[in-house]
């Protein structure tokens, strides 16, 4: 990337920086809540990427002291972050649910003219409220996506938090696009039961018994059980299990998934065809006509209709300065995984069914030293594997060298960082890799530092050369033939 990025907390990543200066009143007490909400706007963003060290916390709870109209605004940065880490409880504040923003923003989705930034997860820097932060989005940024979030936060000076003594067997975190089938119709923040959720479109996310946190996307038919565990019809889930619902199982037509640790992605067929992708530990694969397996972070196994299971294999070649990783870190920010002189590659999330007309950024076969405006579309309902090259110096700057050979060919290429940012929920792990880093895609010429791409004839191929100072990332689609 062309620009540093500051360390001091009062200046470094403002995100609203760009956006056009608006007009303060000069006097009287607007004025002190405008500045004071600006301020503490700036603060926010700060936290997202990078934590919040003890001055710029004391700084935030003296704002929302002096002025209690600003509670709303914190209230949504923390929301759904406070919701994901319970091995007690979880935390809520009404159980109806509340509408951040209208749910279909696809077209700004699609075309990524507003960032919906998933931030670096923070677990140990201190919080105004004293809230441990682990979450993967703050409800702002999840507003911006299209997701309807459940507010989770008794805020109160001198107040605490609520807390439930016995947890519901799941709750509704989160909503994006939801379509339910039947009359069902559940809003965030509303408990659970052990019925069948008939997911038709859209994604949501579940928070269940002993902090198992399960992110669905439609079509699915998914089951949440009290006994630590679920059961899949069909449908794509990911799932993350804290140390308190180690053990937990995904129950499919043909198999089970058994927790020992982990974070692990599931795509499931009506006809009971499944795939499974582990990214964090491991997991015990037990399919029906097979025998038990174990697989490690970067495997992926899938089970036919008859319960037989088999490798499948989409880890990619990589060659120069690049690296297939294959457990995934918690977050990709500027702090949280650099390699100074190499590039990381994951893969993010594989047979990926895209929920609408997607703009890309590159297709073309060749060399691109420009990475916008080509303006080809990848169709709604084209199923995809994701990958993610990664590029962050320990320096003040490097180059990268390096190419990646993927099983599939390459649909395209997302490189513009508002576009990353945007497609984070659909293309993205949901509970690892979590970036929003405002100038994290490459640059293009005429820029100094201007990257370079190129896309081979057969297109199984993406070649690179980075100069990076501070992050550059590719995501790269490919066919899931």
């Amino acid at each position: 990337m062309t620009k540093p990025v500051p360390t001091d907390s009062g200046d470094s990543l403002k995100r609203g920086a760009e956006e056009p200066a608006t007009a303060l009143p000069t006097s009287g007490p607007a004025s002190g809540e405008l500045a004071a909400r600006a301020r503490l706007r700036q603060l926010l963003s700060i936290a997202i990427d990078q934590g919040l060290e003890d001055q710029a916390g004391d700084e935030i709870s003296t704002l929302l002291e002096k002025h209690p109209a600003l509670i709303a605004d914190y209230a949504a940065y923390l929301a759904t972050e406070s919701l994901i880490e319970s091995s007690c409880g979880l935390t809520i504040l009404d159980d109806s649910g509340e509408t951040i923003a209208t749910a279909d923003t696809r077209h700004s989705l699609a075309i990524a003219t507003t960032s919906s930034p998933n931030s670096s997860r923070v677990s140990t820097r201190r919080h105004p409220l004293g809230i441990s932060l682990w979450g993967r989005l703050a409800q702002e940024s999840m507003a911006h996506a299209g997701w309807l979030v459940a507010a989770s936060l008794l805020i109160a000076f001198g107040g605490a938090l609520a807390w439930w003594t016995t947890p519901p067997i799941a709750t509704l975190v989160a909503a994006r696009d939801a379509q339910f089938l039947g009359n069902a119709n559940p809003t965030p923040g509303q408990t659970l039961g052990e019925d069948w959720i008939d997911l038709e479109s859209g994604s949501i996310r579940l928070a269940m018994r002993g902090g198992v946190m399960a992110s669905i996307d439609g079509p699915a038919r998914f089951r949440p059980n009290g006994n630590n565990s679920a059961d899949l019809d069909y449908g794509a889930v990911s799932v993350h299990i804290p140390p308190a619902g180690h053990g937990f199982e995904l129950i499919g037509k043909n198999a089970r998934i058994i927790d020992l640790g982990t974070g692990f992605r599931v795509v499931s067929a009506a006809n009971g065809v499944m795939s499974v992708h582990v990214t964090e530990g491991f997991v015990n694969l037990v399919a029906a006509a097979s025998k038990p397996v174990q697989l490690h972070a970067g495997e992926l196994m899938g089970v036919d209709a008859d319960g037989v299971a088999s490798d499948r294999v989409l880890r990619p070649k990589t060659a120069g300065r690049f690296r297939f990783i294959d457990e995934h870190p918690e977050s990709l920010g500027i702090d949280h995984f650099a390699r100074d002189n190499s590039a990381a590659v994951f893969l993010e999330a594989h047979e990926v069914r895209l929920p609408y007309d997607l703009r890309l950024d590159l297709s073309s076969v060749g060399a691109h030293s420009t990475h916008s405006g080509e303006g080809s579309v990848a169709a709604e309902g084209t199923i995809v594997h994701s990958y993610l090259i990664h590029s962050a110096p320990t320096s003040e700057r490097h180059e990268v060298r390096g190419s990646v050979r993927f099983p599939g060919k390459i649909i395209g290429v997302l490189c513009e960082s508002d576009r990353l940012n945007a497609t984070n929920d659909v293309l993205g792990a949901k509970w690892t890799l979590g970036c929003q880093h405002p100038e994290r895609g490459s640059e293009s010429h005429p820029d100094p530092n201007f990257d370079r791409i190129t896309i081979s004839p057969d297109r199984h191929e993406i070649s690179a050369f980075f100069r990076t100072m501070s992050i550059d990332q590719l995501r790269v689609l490919v066919t899931a033939d």
